[in-house]
């Protein structure tokens, strides 16, 4: 605006200005998906006029079930997306679906990102928090570090496996859906003169039971994978008697810890308990009340 000019109004100019601002550091704009168009688009102009780009938040409604596409203006800008739908929507820069394919990044269904655009590139606006406080659910979609202590006062829910380079530990213990971290599952009741080990067992707990005056023959597997580990336990169940003798057959070589040589056939003791585990896929350690 040049010296002199727009006598008379300046205060709709002014206030259309700060109306501009205003939508950059505070509004929402809703931008709208559909089933038969997965791309949706923000666009900004060197104006003062209100538009869409200009918005600090973009909320995300709509309809579809994959491949959404959001498209920011080639301006240098922070938006803060909340994605309402049930599908994920995929950021970038440009004017069509398919520009940008690699400077994007993604907005999980039901969640909300922090991004920021170069004009070229989208980002993470955030990589780093020096202290953090996660007062409801924490989903992470990819793989986490951890550089110092990780304390967690509360439950640990697992859906899936964990894994660690080093010890875990936790005061409270650890829990997961199925319960095969808080207690080891039996995986089946031997009640027969004989049976073999399977790949079932691999994990779990084997209960034996027969008659005072019974004989049970338990065969080890011929071969088993490296770390295959089972528990056979010769202990009443139900109302039945523990087995007198429990006879573990050694197909595989086998060996009682801390014995120097190998034996074929092992007993378990009575309301004994032994574990057997795979350390080469035809040789195992057997301990517990075993001889």
């Amino acid at each position: 605006m040049g010296t002199g000019e727009n006598s008379g109004a300046w205060g709709t100019i002014t206030n259309n200005n700060l109306s501009a601002i205003e939508e950059a550091i505070a509004r929402t704009t809703d931008v709208t998906f559909a089933n038969d168009a997965p791309t949706a688009s923000v666009t900004l102009t060197d104006s003062n006029a209100l538009q869409a780009g200009r918005n600090f938040r973009l909320n995300l409604v709509g309809t579809g079930t994959a491949g959404h596409v959001l498209l920011l203006p080639t301006v240098e800008k922070s938006y803060l997306i909340n994605n309402t739908l049930t599908v994920d929507v995929s950021v970038r820069n440009g004017t069509a679906a398919g520009t940008n394919l690699f400077n994007t990044q993604t907005v999980p269904a039901g969640g909300a990102a922090m991004v920021y655009t170069d004009g070229s590139a989208v980002t993470s606006a955030v990589s780093s928090a020096s202290a953090m406080e996660v007062l409801n659910a924490l989903s992470i979609g990819g793989d986490a570090s951890v550089g110092g202590t990780f304390k967690v006062t509360g439950a640990v829910t697992l859906d899936s496996s964990l894994s660690t380079i080093g010890a875990a530990s936790a005061g409270g213990g650890f829990s997961d859906v199925d319960g095969s971290l808080r207690s080891i599952p039996s995986s089946r009741l031997f009640t027969g003169a004989a049976a073999t080990a399977s790949a079932l067992d691999n994990g779990n707990f084997i209960l034996f039971a027969g008659t005072a005056s019974s004989t049970q023959v338990f065969t080890l597997p011929i071969s088993a994978d490296i770390g295959t580990v089972f528990t056979l336990v010769n202990t009443p169940y139900g109302g039945k008697t523990a087995a007198a003798v429990t006879t573990i057959s050694a197909a595989a070589t086998a060996f009682i810890a801390g014995g120097e040589a190998a034996t074929a056939n092992i007993t378990l003791a009575t309301n004994g308990v032994a574990t057997v585990l795979y350390v080469t896929p035809r040789g195992c350690f057997i301990t517990g009340n075993v001889s």
